[in-house]
């Protein structure tokens, strides 16, 4: 929720006088779905194994075995993808300089971040 806090802060912000109300709001519902999918996938799926050897993550519905690991990636794949194209559509293009930032921004993480997470836990 800070990510959605942070967004509607920066946006109600960067707005001068008027605040477009509907714009403000397309930008929250799709950075919280954006934040979602990647909290899903980061926390749930790729570090499932470290989640579930913590006593306070271990009864999650992924680490006890409520739901299966194919359901929460294709849950968080839809949401993402929802949440991107919503983006995409309702407020920034490709084109723009916000547009080329958020996309600069999801490549980096999904070729940089995600494979140093599995090797700081490769260290331990």
């Amino acid at each position: 929720m800070l990510v959605v806090a942070t967004s509607g802060t920066g946006f109600v912000l960067g707005s001068g006088s008027a605040v477009d109300l509907s714009a403000l709001s397309w930008t929250c519902l799709g950075t919280m779905m954006v934040a979602a999918s990647a909290n899903s996938l980061n926390r749930l799926v790729f570090e499932i194994n470290n989640v579930a050897k913590m006593k306070r993550t271990s009864q999650r519905p992924l680490p006890s075995g409520r739901i299966t690991k194919s359901h929460a990636v294709c849950w968080a794949s839809s949401v993402g993808l929802a949440g991107t194209a919503l983006l995409a559509t309702q407020m920034y293009s490709l084109a723009d300089a916000s547009g080329q930032r958020t996309a600069s921004v999801a490549l980096r993480n999904s070729i940089y971040l995600i494979p140093l997470g599995f090797l700081a836990y490769d260290c331990e």
